[in-house]
């Protein structure tokens, strides 16, 4: 052959090649021709020998190869067909029960968008691969099958527990190996559950479960992870903590997921943050900027558009846009419910969604009329209209007792008592389900957010038995749960409950002192709670937080305390009556907001009356006194206060509980004629946390005491003392004086030579009255001396020191970490030349005293300044006073103001003579005051201390 006839040659098999290729390269593209890796496959098929063994074997590997090149090369239709060819073989040879025709079964309907109509055999063979699975008999990749059929069946109607396909779908999950794969089915299976668990109050506790396991950090995928930090952020509102709210939606942005969706879910998370911190204007403007991103979206995202603009016309007052809103968001409602109803398959979740608008809608019906008071008759209507469904957010329940109270308040009737008792039962559910799976932590923010709602029950003109239940129920009950809890573990025997109870304590010190250097002293600890920090010591404090938290809530769930908690919260009225006895009275204080004040009222019981009275005692602004300032002698508070009161007295005991800036006042000392007598001269007044405790036993066991006194707090390293002049003599030094050092910005106090001789004192009487007495003076009255107290039945515990409430505290910070008694080391502390490292630092502190355990001490003196004061809240006074009732003991004997340290020596030792001679710690009290106040005419020390059962 020609070399001219071999070119030619050689020239049309190229172009021939090169048709070839472009063909090939135009059906790939095209999604025409086949991917390579199915040609061998579909050979063997045609060569295959079928209804044999082998070549039924050799049939359906071909078919499974060339579907998982089809799905690999995004041939959909091609796929599709070949896995209806895999599933026919399956069902034409009666394999239809088995785990080969279930995986087939779920990867055909897998990749067909109609699968929502083929329920029945999904479900089928999701049920076949749950008993493989269940025996051990599925690999990884068949999980990850299994998986995907449970989440399948969850959209459809007919699957009535989605919350159980999703649990079942997480156990899948933590079966499968560690992949990619395991942790976004995980997190997926995870944030569902928490959403499911958070939309019902009652299933709080399972929420709380689930929420902890959700980590942010395991997800691969942007949305997922932003979607993790949203439900973190969501529940924490729930909890109304706000700050940690905002922590987690901080995060969420940090992600940088810009899908739409995600992006209205964190607006939305934001608008509720400021909400519910009631910042107005930036909820408004929240609003408007959530309406803009749901503009244009079909379905009923133009519901909620409505809905939010109805919403903020309400916020801002006006009436006519919120009537056109409203009327827009009802048009909308009804054509979603046609739309809803048009479908051939209603899925759980599309039911939920439009009960939910739908709840909304009427919520916001009552809100339009409490604001422009448009009638009882439609905000009844409205709330008949919510109490019929049967699905209610947590949210908007609080939202339906909150307005149920403001509509019985605004429009009085005969049915007002009834409506009132309905709210504080549906409070007290919530309580019930939600106390016993909280951190303390988690109690303080959420009923300090929710008590107020229950507050305005106080503004009723009537219903003075539902007001009295009221205060049964809120005074003190974050101090009675803590209390149930210590003491259903301390007592139960368990000792791995024990153990873990003590672990928690070692846990809470650390997180309370905040330890990142040996370098930093407690003050400036002080100084710096709250603020936020991003360094790796800081990390290290939050996981310490995050194990105590979980410690927490695992003791707290195995113990048995919410038994007995339940049964103080079913404490009414009636049964204070049954254990008054003739004479005797219960008074509970309480006050509530009304016309830019604060109006007092006292509730009081007799044992002869059939309902309880209530008594208005004045506003706030006619008192004019501070939160922690003390009364005057000649002060008219008397006629204010007890006037009112007096008609219904009799001889007998008063049970009296304090509320407001009634707990920074001794009405006891308050002069009442004008020869001099007391108010506790006249009347035998017990004050009490609340009236629950008035059958707690007033008697004095001293067989044994320890007392605190002439502590040595170190040199004092004062060089300027400008700010805070000394006393000019030591008798005149007040026992919570702290000296400024200006120069160097430090802090010194002064020793006490007084509260030496009054400890020397008091123990010389106790002894003679074979009473077992331990004395810590100078360098032995040290914090670890202390704290090794506990446990160890003390009957009375006696401090004399320097007392300190507000002077370490930045404004911000935790009362319970500022409030403190000052113990051997303590200037050392103070001073910031010479940090004390650890907790033993001289500077005792509530919080610190909180965790030890003296539930059998029957009195507790804090013989220094201002050892009631702190933080005045709904749930009493977060100071000293609370963390020595949080310890377990009977009685505090305590001080509202600055103390002297000379007569204050003299009135202690005169309050054990009294004890001794045989009176009760009240009525020795009361003898006490009168002989000082004789004594001592123009002081008034006498007049500071009171005592609390």
């Amino acid at each position: 052959m020609s070399e001219e006839k071999t070119n030619n040659w050689l020239g049309c098999w190229g172009l021939f090649a090169l048709f070839i290729v472009v063909i090939l390269a135009f059906g790939r593209t095209a999604k025409i021709i086949a991917p390579i890796g199915t040609w061998k496959p579909t050979v063997r098929l045609w060569f295959t020998n079928r209804n044999t063994i082998e070549g039924d074997s050799i049939y359906i590997s071909c078919l499974k190869e060339k579907a998982e090149v089809y799905s690999d090369k995004g041939y959909e239709k091609k796929e599709l067909k070949t896995r209806k060819k895999i599933l026919d073989y399956y069902i034409e040879k009666g394999d239809n029960a088995t785990t080969d025709y279930a995986i087939a079964s779920i990867r055909y309907y897998t990749c067909n968008d109609g699968y929502m109509h083929y329920c029945d055999e999904v479900s089928d063979a999701k049920r076949v691969l749950w008993n493989a699975w269940q025996n051990g008999e599925l690999n990884n990749e068949e999980k990850e099958l299994l998986y995907t059929s449970v989440l399948m069946l969850t959209n459809n109607v007919t699957i009535l527990e989605s919350k159980q396909a999703f649990v079942d779908a997480l156990a899948v999950a933590d079966d499968m190996e560690a992949s990619t794969h395991k942790f976004m089915f995980q997190q997926q299976a995870l944030c569902t559950l928490a959403a499911i668990c958070m939309s019902d109050i009652s299933s709080w506790s399972e929420a709380q479960i689930y929420i902890d396991r959700i980590n942010p950090n395991m997800c691969t995928i942007d949305f997922l992870r932003e979607e993790c930090w949203l439900y973190k952020a969501r529940y924490q509102l729930y909890l109304h903590n706000t700050i940690l709210a905002q922590q987690y939606l901080d995060s969420a942005k940090s992600v940088g997921c810009h899908d739409h969706m995600e992006v209205i879910n964190v607006t939305d998370v934001q608008r509720a943050i400021y909400k519910a911190t009631g910042n107005i204007s930036k909820t408004i403007k929240e609003q408007k900027h959530l309406a803009s991103l749901q503009y244009g979206f079909t379905g009923n995202y133009n519901l909620q558009r409505a809905l939010l603009k109805y919403e903020n016309a309400i916020l801002r007052h006006h009436k006519w846009p919120a009537l056109w809103h409203r009327a827009t968001a009802e048009r909308e409602l009804e054509s979603y419910g046609e739309l809803l109803q048009n479908q051939d398959t209603i899925t759980s979740p599309m039911r939920l969604r439009y009960l939910k608008l739908y709840a909304a809608f009427q919520i916001l019906n009552i809100e339009f009329c409490l604001a422009f008071d448009k009638g009882e008759a439609g905000m009844q209507s409205a709330i008949a209209e919510l109490q019929a469904i049967s699905i209610l957010t947590p949210d908007q329940q609080l939202r339906l007792i909150d307005m149920s109270i403001q509509t019985a308040l605004q429009y009085p009737s005969d049915s007002t008592n009834a409506i009132l008792q309905d709210c504080v039962n549906s409070m007290q559910k919530r309580l019930q389900y939600s106390f016993p799976h909280f951190t303390d932590g988690e109690k303080a923010s959420f009923w300090l957010s929710e008590e107020p709602i229950l507050r305005q029950i106080y503004a009723a003109n009537s219903s003075v038995d539902v007001k009295y239940n009221v205060a049964l129920l809120s005074k003190g009950l974050l101090l009675a749960s803590s209390n149930n809890v210590r003491r259903s573990i301390l007592e139960s025997g368990d000792s791995t409950l024990i153990n873990d109870w003590n672990e928690l304590q070692v846990l809470r010190q650390a997180e309370m002192l905040n330890i990142q250097s040996s370098n930093t002293s407690l003050l400036q600890r002080l100084q710096h709670i709250g603020e936020t920090n991003t360094n790796s010591a800081d990390e290290e404090m939050h996981k310490i937080r995050m194990r105590a938290d979980s410690l927490e809530r695992s003791v707290t769930q195995r113990s048995q305390a919410y038994q007995h908690l339940q049964n103080t919260w079913d404490i009414t009225w009636e049964n204070v009556q049954d254990k008054l006895i003739d004479g005797e009275c219960a008074i509970e204080i309480v006050h509530y907001p009304i016309e830019n004040d604060v109006q007092y009222d006292a509730l009081i019981i007799r044992k002869q009356d059939s309902l309880p009275m209530c008594v208005h005692i004045g506003r706030e602004s006619a008192y004019k006194v501070g939160a922690a300032s003390i009364f005057n002698q000649q002060s008219p508070l008397i006629d204010t206060i007890w006037a009112p009161i007096r008609p219904y007295l009799s001889n007998g005991n008063i049970y009296i509980s304090m509320d407001g800036l009634f707990h920074h006042l001794n009405i006891e000392a308050m002069m009442v004629d004008k020869n001099g007598n007391l108010l506790s001269d006249l009347y035998p007044i017990v004050r009490v946390s609340s009236t629950r405790d008035l059958v707690q036993s007033v008697s004095l066991n001293i067989k044994s005491a320890a007392l605190y006194g002439g502590v040595d707090y170190g040199k004092s390293d004062v060089s300027d003392t400008k700010d805070m002049p000394r006393a000019t003599a030591p008798e005149e030094t007040e026992r919570g004086f702290i000296f400024a050092d200006r120069k160097r910005k430090g802090f010194s106090v002064d020793s006490l030579p007084f509260t030496l001789v009054e400890v020397n004192g008091i123990d010389s009487l106790l002894k003679s009255q074979g009473c077992e007495t331990k004395l810590y003076v100078k360098q032995m009255a040290t914090e670890s001396a202390f704290k090794a107290m506990s446990g160890d039945s003390i009957r009375v515990l006696h401090i004399s020191t320097h007392g300190i409430a507000n002077q370490l505290s930045d404004g911000n910070a935790d009362p319970m970490r500022y409030c403190c008694l000052l113990l051997a080391g303590a200037n050392n502390t103070l001073s910031k030349n010479k940090p004390t490292a650890g907790d033993q630092d001289g500077l005792l502190t509530a919080s610190e005293i909180s965790s030890l355990d003296f539930r059998g001490t029957d009195l507790v003196v804090l013989s220094a300044c201002n050892t009631a004061g702190g933080e005045v809240t709904a749930d009493g006074v977060f100071g000293l006073q609370r963390a020595f009732k949080q310890a377990g003991a009977q009685s505090i004997l305590m001080s509202l103001s600055g103390i002297n340290d000379a007569i204050t020596a003299e009135f202690m030792r005169e309050y054990y003579q009294q004890i001794v001679e045989g009176n009760d710690k009240r009525s020795a009290l009361t003898r006490t005051r009168n002989i000082i106040r004789r004594k001592y005419p123009s002081s008034m020390d006498w007049a500071s201390f009171i005592l609390l059962d």
